[in-house]
């Protein structure tokens, strides 16, 4: 921990970057490049930034060289060679900036069961999603961040399976918003949120932008996501249910301070997945309403 603070003070102090005050990895804006979206990535504990733009890759020590042209006392051991970007050779830090690009998913994309054609999916829009199948028939959804790095990936069991969705090791279902790497390229001035990915996948395939919060509560680093889109407006397309209610008004809550919310109106249907009629869905998307609560 105290090599961690020691990295945050010089972060902070010596190359004058806007760091968390409490997280060890973390995304901030990228000071060799204009940057909208935060795409430097850094891990203090394991004392690594990556660059998803393309900017640079390293250990910390390489990213200040850079920033300072100065040489750091860090414990004990005075750092006296230079650190030359993209020529890091030490294992460790190859072996995190492999973990910061990304994981493989280890299933296959054939043989996709009939089950999951059945809910109306296209074979374009499950090429474009990477559907894949496990071992045991769960339909599996690869989960990318903005950046398009691979997160982790979701398992959806058959039906009669429980429990219905099963997650990889590791994976944060609070930390993303499944289908975040698709919005951040769509121009238009909103997107749709929805519960589960399937939800998400679904409305895509009607060419409507949306996220999946992956369950009934937003986080507070799903909120800070959300503003980085810079919409103006988010479309709340919950399910039709108790837990759709309580998570429409805690969203409403939590947006309206830095953008309009809209709702669709779902009577007669549980979620947007049972919507199957194309026309019908987009017709109750485009007559969406502002939220007034009592």
């Amino acid at each position: 921990m105290a090599n961690q603070e020691r990295w945050r003070d010089i972060l902070t102090k010596e190359c004058g970057l806007e760091i968390p005050i409490s997280r060890q990895q973390f995304n901030i804006s990228c000071p060799f490049h204009e940057d909208n979206l935060p795409s430097l990535s850094i891990n203090l504990a394991k004392e690594v930034f990556f660059c998803h733009a393309g900017c640079g890759q390293g250990s910390l020590r390489s990213l200040v060289l850079r920033l300072t042209s100065k040489h750091l006392f860090l414990g004990p051991s005075l750092i006296e060679e230079d650190f030359v970007l993209f020529k890091d050779e030490d294992k460790k830090v190859k072996q995190v900036l492999t973990e910061l690009e990304g994981m493989s998913v280890p299933f296959s994309r054939r043989n996709i069961p009939k089950w999951v054609k059945d809910r109306g999916f296209s074979d374009a829009i499950m090429r474009q999603w990477d559907f894949r199948i496990s071992d045991s028939g769960a339909l599996v959804i690869p989960v990318y961040d903005r950046f398009e790095k691979t997160v982790g990936w979701i398992c959806r069991q058959p039906n009669g399976q429980n429990p219905k969705y099963v997650y990889s090791k590791g994976f944060s279902k609070s930390q993303v918003l499944f289908g975040e790497n698709h919005v951040v390229k769509d121009s238009r001035d909103y997107v749709c949120l929805v519960e589960g990915s399937l939800d998400c996948i679904w409305l895509w395939q009607h060419d409507t932008p949306a996220v999946a919060v992956l369950g009934s509560s937003l986080s507070g680093n799903q909120i800070e996501l959300l503003k980085h889109f810079r919409k103006f407006e988010y479309v709340l397309c919950f399910d039709n249910d108790e837990a759709g209610r309580k998570i429409t008004q805690q969203t409403d809550a939590a947006i309206k301070t830095f953008a309009d919310v809209s709702y669709i109106d779902l009577t007669g249907y549980k979620d947007v997945q049972e919507i199957r009629n194309g026309a019908e869905l987009v017709s109750r998307i485009e007559g969406r309403g502002m939220i007034r609560w009592g």
